[in-house]
């Protein structure tokens, strides 16, 4: 009789420990897909941000014909990161267009400004 109530507990304290195990692990799984979903969104909006930008400094620095070395950095750093997290070609074809039509000047600016003037 003692065997017989042995074991049917240790059939039972298994199937709970199982069931534990499996709710555990549904839960875990659901946790894990929660995060993906937000850093897959988090991608997309990063990439959002550095699209505009790079529209936005291209555009300026094509209109304004010239561009400062730093400024050319810039656009650089923003570009790479932008491509690395798979940026369309958009932002290429202006990217590129600002390299081949603007003129690059020294560290003043298209205003005759310096790093660090007062502007009134």
């Amino acid at each position: 009789m003692k065997e017989i109530f042995i074991h049917y507990w240790l059939e039972a304290l298994f199937s709970v420990v199982l069931a534990f195990i499996s709710i555990q692990t549904k839960i875990l799984w659901k946790k894990i897909q929660r995060e993906r979903i937000e850093q897959e969104l988090m991608k997309e909006a990063m990439l959002s941000i550095l699209h505009d930008r790079l529209f936005q400094v291209g555009h300026y620095l094509l209109v304004k014909k010239k561009v400062t070395v730093d400024e050319l950095e810039n656009l650089e750093f923003m570009y790479k990161r932008y491509t690395a997290l798979g940026g369309n070609g958009i932002c290429k074809t202006l990217y590129e267009k600002v390299l081949k039509y603007t003129i690059i000047v020294a560290d003043k600016d298209a205003e005759g400004l310096r790093k660090g003037d007062i502007v009134e």
